[in-house]
């Protein structure tokens, strides 16, 4: 059974409770903002847990002197803090974390203030802006507690409406006005006409966005921020130091925007819209104090002095108490020396951490249980007796659903669809410094809300699940066989009832629907074992770490070749003589860090870009790139080529499926969902002792295993760069023409061929016989003799360097054209000559092909973007040249004067004259001249006739033709025919017409 296959529960095994609820309700009862459930006094009393926090002395956080402890106090100690006779203005401040029970705490200090004190609240919360402060909350309040309307709420509605329906010409009287007060005020401006309106645009810009747009938690509706003054050249109006300020710069300029907006509206600031309440309460209520409770004290924003100064101001006819949260940046500016003498500063969470005093390990489960429980309340099916100080659950009314059900135990009736382990592991699952109230919260309720609405299986298949550590893991067969088990066991599982098998309790399997109809003990795949009240899964043991205390129930997996109890006992004599063994039950270095890494694997595969798992994706990365990399042949890009593409060190040849990250030319996307996690277990300890050079790191049996999928990986992988580097022929060539790589291999080859005979003619057939005698490529010796005489320093230099590369451009037409190890494909080579020139391609590629990876090569010195370089600079050093060439002189001697030449006749005429009295010099010569064979006469007569008669007028004959007659110029043959010179007075000339007239005197006919 897979988790594909198994469909959402059946409506009768469904709790009869959740029926009853629709997404609305659980959104409510789960909402990470308290004040939502504090619209409903039995839902947030029911689910309230009462919060402990630190007292901060003075503000100032942590102990007093080294050796003391932090002064923890209760939820009801800070209540005791309001005092109904209390004379002048006080504040309790409440810092902390996001999502560490601030907003709780408010909620709670509220309800009791206002129910069990009959104090009036005016309570702004965190979702308020500063003009619904001003123009609804403050005036509702004011409307409610003395059934009058504030005079002053019209002129605040009126700038309201101004703000959102003429932004610019409510900000451009501000700006004008706040630049000539800040003057006025002493501090010295200047600015120019453009700057000004540049500040027009920007402040019409702010004060929309910030005065009436909803805000974020915490964003303070500054006008201008310290980032945008900084940023923002035409906001630096101020001639003066920064040290002439109380706070920043911006800040001035803030709140005197701020105060122009006021001042034009005739609206009064926030401390005197307090004051005139706190007045009124006198007058009606005479020592009745009024609660101002601020969830999210950076609403304040430009008025925060303004309010911390009349919070502390010593006036005993003042009557308001305060209670304020909010993180340490939005508090900050009440951490004044008055301030914090005379106000009450608690802090929520521990420092430089999310966790909080009434929630741990011990107590996580507890915390959840009233908001699970919540659920089934209302007809008594869950009740708790508070009395006893906790969540101890009694029994079902008898007239409840619970009472009747019978799906439930008593264990989990209150957690349904989770177990005490379930919400524990969640808990200790979430990374520590991230392990607050509302995190907690978060997971459960969205892990619930799958379940509900059906996109889960089962809870314990949810996505949420995926971002939280897990060690506990079945056994590999399990994942293979029947996944779902695996992950019901992950999470619901009791590790310590059995030695070598998770317990799943079977109600929670039966509710979820994942047992079949009428089971049968062997009808369940993977050895797992069906029991009347719950169900033994395989499961491998975790041992932790030398360094880490065993945590009751936590389980993992170990090795490869496990037994039943999934214990991998053998230990290399390397392991025992190292003594790295340690405490961790026997284990060798290797097995304890396959031991630890392998209960991270279902959090990898369900996202490997997690930085929480990056010691395992690190693994898992070598696993796989050792891998392709083998069946890359080291990343070639064919099958038995050398040429490759070489991967840095720092680069892989894949990235994971992300929006964040993009593949790169040379990657690949390798989706994990692509294997089993029982391979990606096999393939994270082979890349474990890959790493860790492991000699059991088995990389043919993780082929076996995995082999398919990955094959499949170096293909694509093959094709993409063989696609971007290969294929893409913009990176080779200057324009469009109608040419791709192969074109250019086979134009080079040719190249090649000529330089290394160029006598012979080029065409499939001389290309096919150079191919197959295996023989060294080499420029032409006698060819390189003339050229140096012949080409410049540097196109010489050119055609040296090209020639470097005879041997990858060989490998090249092997791997493109060659139909075995010696012969290449003739037909495509002659139906490639009738419509291709070699000239013609090389002369077309770009003179430097950036966009041709240098890291495309068959080895350091052999890169392909060098060598399409090479081949352009060569050809065009030959191009050049042959337009210099005019006559084929030495060519036409050859082919007139050695043409018919029979070399066997010369040498018997040339013994005979040794008997005569003949110039020493000239029978030197003729010596010489026959000491060549017959052959070697008609190769260069050959030759010749190939330059004259053979070769045509196109450019890459032209160039060809020149070769020869270079060749043929440093031709020792030719130089000694070229040596005969015979005296005749006046002039001397050329071997042939004279040695036929010396022989008729001198030898006779036989």
């Amino acid at each position: 059974m897979s988790s594909e296959t198994v469909s959402s529960p059946p409506d009768d095994l469904f709790c009869p409770h959740f029926h009853e609820k629709d997404e609305s309700d659980l959104r409510s009862l789960f909402s990470r903002v308290a004040a939502v459930r504090a619209e409903n006094p039995d839902l947030f009393w029911f689910t309230h847990r009462p919060i402990e926090l630190f007292q901060t002395e003075g503000g100032v956080d942590g102990p007093s002197l080294e050796t003391d402890e932090e002064r923890v106090v209760t939820e009801d100690d800070v209540y005791q803090d309001f005092s109904g006779s209390r004379n002048k203005n006080f504040a309790v401040v409440i810092e902390g974390e996001v999502g560490t029970g601030k907003s709780e705490l408010c909620v709670a200090l509220t309800h009791r203030l206002e129910n069990d004190a009959d104090r009036p609240i005016l309570r702004v919360d965190k979702d308020t802006d500063l003009m619904s402060m001003l123009t609804e909350d403050i005036p509702d309040f004011y409307q409610k507690h003395f059934d009058e309307t504030l005079e002053t709420s019209s002129q605040f509605k009126r700038l309201e409406d101004d703000i959102k329906q003429r932004p610019r010409m409510v900000a451009s009287q501000a700006a004008y006005t706040a630049l000539l007060e800040i003057g006025w005020d002493g501090y010295e401006t200047s600015t120019t006409p453009e700057q000004e309106d540049a500040i027009v645009e920007f402040v019409a810009e702010r004060i929309r966005d910030r005065l009436v747009e909803p805000r974020q938690y915490g964003e303070e509706p500054n006008l201008v921020t310290e980032q945008e003054y900084e940023q923002n050249s035409f906001l630096q109006v101020f001639d003066e130091d920064a040290d002439a300020f109380e706070g920043h710069p911006a800040e001035k300029l803030s709140s005197g925007f701020w105060q122009a907006l006021l001042d034009q509206y005739d609206t009064p600031p926030l401390t005197d819209l307090l004051e005139e309440v706190s007045e009124k309460f006198k007058e009606k209520y005479g020592d009745k104090r009024p609660v101002a409770v601020f969830e999210d004290f950076s609403i304040t924003g430009m008025q925060a002095r303004q309010l911390r100064n009349f919070m502390e101001r010593d006036n005993p006819g003042d009557n308001w108490d305060f209670i304020v949260a909010g993180t340490r940046d939005s508090t900050a500016v009440l951490h004044k020396r008055t301030a914090e003498d005379r106000f009450r500063f608690y802090r929520t969470n521990k420092q430089n951490s999310n966790q909080v005093l009434f929630l741990d390990d011990e107590t996580a489960v507890d915390f959840i249980r009233p908001y699970l429980g919540y659920i089934k309340h209302h007809d008594g099916s869950v009740r708790y007796d508070r009395d006893a100080g906790d969540f101890t659950l009694l029994d079902p009314d008898p007239g409840s659903l619970c009472a009747s059900c019978g799906l439930c135990e008593d264990s989990f009736r209150d957690l349904y669809p989770f177990n005490q382990q379930f919400i524990e592991r969640i808990y200790t699952g979430i990374d520590e410094s991230e392990q607050s109230p509302r995190e907690l919260i978060i997971v459960v309720f969205e892990t619930v809300l799958e379940y509900f609405n059906g996109t889960a299986t089962c809870p314990a298949t949810a996505s949420p699940l995926n971002h939280v550590t897990n060690r506990v893991a079945a056994h590999d067969d399990v994942y293979r066989e029947a996944e779902v088990f695996a992950h019901v066991a992950k999470w619901y599982g009791d590790t310590d009832r059995y030695d070598k098998y998770i317990a799943v309790d079977r109600a929670f399997l039966e509710a979820f629907g994942l047992l079949p109809e009428n089971p049968e003990a062997d009808d369940l795949p993977a050895n797992i074992e069906l029991l009347d009240d719950h169900v033994k899964i395989p499961g491998v043991e975790y041992i932790p770490p030398e360094d880490e205390e065993t945590e009751p129930g936590e389980t993992d997996e170990d090795d490869e070749g496990e037994d039943e109890a999934g214990r991998d006992e053998e230990k290399t004599e390397e392991d025992d003589e190292s003594g790295e063994g340690g405490d961790g039950g026997g284990l060798s270095r290797v097995e304890r860090i396959i031991n630890e890494q392998s209960g991270y694997v279902d959090n990898w595969y369900a996202n490997p870009q997690d930085e929480s798992y990056v010691e395992t994706d690190a693994y898992l990365r070598t696993a796989f790139t050792d891998l392709i990399n083998t069946l890359t042949q080291d990343y070639s890009l064919w099958t038995d080529c050398d040429l490759r593409y070489n991967l840095s060190r720092s680069d892989d040849p894949f990235v994971y499926p992300s929006a964040e990250s993009s593949p790169g030319p040379n990657q690949i996307v390798l989706d994990p969902q692509d294997f089993q996690r029982s391979d990606i277990r096999e393939l994270l300890k082979y890349g474990i002792r890959s790493d860790e050079a492991d000699a059991s790191a088995d990389e043919q049996r993780i082929l076996t295993l995995v082999g398919g999928q990955l094959t499949e990986y170096a293909r694509q992988w093959r094709a993409k760069v063989r696609d971007q580097y290969i294929g893409d022929t913009s990176v080779y060539y200057k324009y469009d023409p109608p040419y791709g790589f192969d074109d250019f291999v086979l134009a080079a080859y040719a190249w090649i061929v000529v330089l290394d005979d160029p006598w012979q003619e080029v065409t499939a057939a001389t290309l096919n016989e150079r191919f197959a005698d295996g023989e060294d490529y080499a420029l032409d010796t006698t060819l390189e003799t003339a050229l140096t005489d012949e080409l410049a320093p540097e196109a010489q230099e050119y055609i040296k360097e090209f020639m470097q590369y005879a041997v990858a451009f060989d490998s090249l037409v092997a791997e493109r054209l060659a139909v075995n190890d010696s012969t290449l494909d003739l037909p495509r080579l002659r139906r490639w000559f009738s419509y291709h020139d070699p000239e013609d391609v090389l002369s077309s590629l770009r003179a430097d092909p950036d966009g041709l990876s240098s890291r495309v090569r068959f080895d350091t010195d052999t890169k392909l973007v060098d060598m399409v370089t090479k081949a352009y600079r060569m050809q065009k050093s030959l191009d050049q040249q042959e337009d210099q060439m005019q006559e084929y002189t030495t060519a036409r001697t050859a082919q007139d004067e050695l043409g018919g030449t029979d070399m066997e006749r010369i040498h018997d005429k040339v013994d005979v004259l040794d008997n005569y009295e003949v110039d020493r010099s000239l029978y030197e010569s003729l010596l010489q001249f026959d000491s060549y064979s017959q052959a070697e006469v008609d190769e260069v007569v050959a030759a010749s006739k190939l330059c004259l008669n053979t070769l045509t007028t196109s450019t890459q004959d032209s160039i060809h033709k020149m070769l020869i007659e270079y060749k043929l110029m440093e031709h020792e043959l030719i130089e000694a025919f070229n040596g005969f010179d015979f005296e005749t007075g006046e002039s001397s000339s050329s071997f042939a017409p004279y040695f036929q007239e010396v022989s008729q005197y001198y030898v006779g006919d036989e």
